[in-house]
């Protein structure tokens, strides 16, 4: 049996990705790999393998040079945002949607509501994640840009 490897994506990979999507989400343009680095008070031979995982997943593009490999951080992915946070993925949608249900339950008075609020948050539940994230990430998508 082989052993797996390392974990790099909890202390390594995932920092950057998360700093990186951060600054470019507040409009920072030039992103170097030291700054990154010096932010994250991690090395810059960590930050530049991280970046080389990161660009191989796709989710991020980079630029270097002969001397450097990633020197800065150019883009971050549609994903890279769900996987940060800064945008809610499916899950967190309907997770966040039957938490809503429940507290809407727990907060009226009327005996006949409250049962049909707590039986909408058992069924919204019981039906696919994947399938009712979809939908409510197509409401949510289709509100914003629509």
């Amino acid at each position: 049996m082989t052993d797996k490897l390392n974990d790099v994506w909890t202390h390594g990979d995932f920092p950057v990705l998360v700093e990186v999507t951060r600054r470019r989400d507040a409009g920072e343009h030039f992103i170097t790999a030291e700054s990154i680095a010096t932010a994250l008070e991690m090395p810059y031979e960590a930050v530049a393998q991280a970046g080389k995982a990161l660009q191989r997943r796709g989710l991020i593009t980079a630029s270097g040079s002969m001397a450097a490999e990633i020197e800065t951080f150019d883009e971050v992915s549609g994903e890279a945002y769900f996987l940060t946070g800064l945008h809610p993925n499916g899950d967190d949608l309907v997770s966040a949607l039957v938490s809503a249900l429940r507290q809407a339950a727990d907060q009226v008075a009327d005996p006949a509501e409250k049962s049909r609020l707590r039986t909408l948050a058992d069924n919204v539940g019981s039906v696919g994640r994947d399938v009712l994230g979809g939908v409510l990430t197509a409401v949510l998508t289709a509100g914003v840009s629509g």
